[in-house]
């Protein structure tokens, strides 16, 4: 019987994983199945896989389930991950990152263990991890059922902070005990992404057709002018930025500009998840006195993303990707300080008495921060989002149809932008 990519996913590889996981070459693999993924979408760069495998360790058997993460066959999109570095960074992540974080001796936010790497091997990048399932972690609960929210409640979003508060303040130590402190580190680890500076040059190895590339940006931004102005009513200012063809860059020039004269006056800057969204965070439950389910711990995957840079950014990506602008005004305030407790109580612990981070400046942060999740919401959410949309779409007041296949600005997406645009101008 064939599997699923058993180009990658096959015994040979198996056995090698369950030799070196379990410490012994007395490995027999009696059944692998190989289906779709029980955790997070894939991606127009990356394939996701659930592997379930019996096998004997020892004479004694033992079931084993998990994830399997691998670049597309498809070439140009293969290459397109490689000088993203999609598998690369999140390899790092895990071989890395973790075993320093690990070294400082405090409680870790929960990840995903890692059981195999590869991403060196052209043709057979994978990453292959632990299904934390196991472990208790589930999609997100609402009154005690299981299912998927494009919008969290307080209880689901503090949990999902207070995780980014943990890796904040445990990667502030990390770096900040380096011999030659944080730029010694990111010097010693090329591999993380700076916030604040993009790929110049890609790898000689790798084909994009930057034309193409250029092309479909440039579509989806005229795609989502054109949904938000349908939802929009009256509001001038919004519609002034998504009259220009590259509203999105004057946004962010603008908004970087105006807050850079306090924001590069902070000088706390840390490790980042990159792109956190409700889509790659599970929960641990227990139970309150009526019974109910109340989420207890949070888990986020998805490191391809990690990032050093200012830690308001993950907070405003996860806020505007998983919740309401309602939701927002309403508790943006808490989420900020039960961020801040979190983070100060995780540094103070380490012996290091004096955070350099106040309200102030998450604040400015979190506002910068919002021009990045805008991003993600026009360029990433459509490849990950589950909302169909049937048939040719009419897309704003223009008339213009386009194929279900390209209508890739959903209504919930389309209002996700106009919330973080009307936010950043406020």
């Amino acid at each position: 019987m064939a599997f699923l990519r058993s180009d990658i996913i096959n015994k040979e590889l198996v056995d090698a994983v369950l030799s070196k996981i379990e410490g012994t070459k007395k490995v027999a693999l009696e059944t692998l199945t190989v289906g779709p993924s029980p955790y997070g979408r894939a991606t127009l760069l990356e394939e996701r896989y659930g592997v379930q495998a019996t096998a004997k360790i020892r004479g004694h058997a033992k079931d084993y389930h998990w994830i399997a993460k691998i670049l597309r066959s498809d070439v140009e999109k293969s290459n397109h991950a490689r000088f993203l570095g999609i598998l690369e960074t999140e390899s790092n992540f895990y071989q890395l990152l973790v075993p320093e974080l690990t070294a400082l001796g405090a409680p870790l936010p929960q990840f995903y263990p890692l059981l195999h790497s590869e991403y060196k091997k052209l043709g057979r990048e994978i990453l292959l991890l632990s299904d934390i399932r196991q472990l208790g972690f589930e999609a997100i609960k609402i009154d005690g059922k299981g299912n998927v929210l494009n919008n969290l409640d307080l209880g689901h979003t503090i949990k999902a902070i207070e995780w980014m508060a943990r890796l904040h303040g445990l990667g502030y130590v990390l770096l900040a005990q380096h011999p030659r402190g944080p730029t010694g580190w990111i010097e010693d680890n090329p591999w993380i992404r700076k916030e604040d500076q993009e790929r110049k040059e890609k790898p000689q190895t790798v084909h994009i057709d930057e034309t193409d590339a250029d092309g479909f940006r440039s579509r989806l931004m005229a795609m989502a002018a054109r949904a938000i102005k349908s939802q929009t009513e009256n509001n001038k200012r919004v519609d002034q930025y998504l009259e220009r063809q590259n509203w999105l860059d004057d946004l962010r020039q603008e908004m970087w500009s105006n807050e850079s004269a306090s924001s590069n006056q902070i000088p706390f800057r840390t490790i980042l998840h990159g792109e956190p969204w409700h889509g790659n965070v599970l929960y641990q439950y227990k139970k309150d006195p009526d019974q109910l389910d109340y989420p207890f711990t949070a888990a986020l995957g998805d490191l391809q993303s990690c990032t050093y840079g200012r830690p308001g950014s993950d907070i405003a990506h996860f806020l505007l990707t998983s919740t309401t602008r309602e939701f927002r005004k309403k508790y943006l305030d808490i989420v900020l300080k039960a961020y801040l407790l979190e983070l100060e109580d995780v540094i103070q612990s380490q012996g290091m008495d004096h955070v350099p981070y106040s309200m102030q400046d998450l604040s400015a942060d979190y506002k910068q921060g919002l021009v990045l999740g805008i991003t993600f919401c026009l360029f990433a959410m459509p490849m990950l989002s589950d909302e169909q949309v049937d048939g040719p779409v009419q897309i704003g007041d223009y008339g213009d149809e386009v194929d279900s296949a390209d209508a890739l600005i959903t209504p919930t997406i389309a209002n996700k932008i106009l919330e973080g645009i009307q936010e950043v101008l406020e």
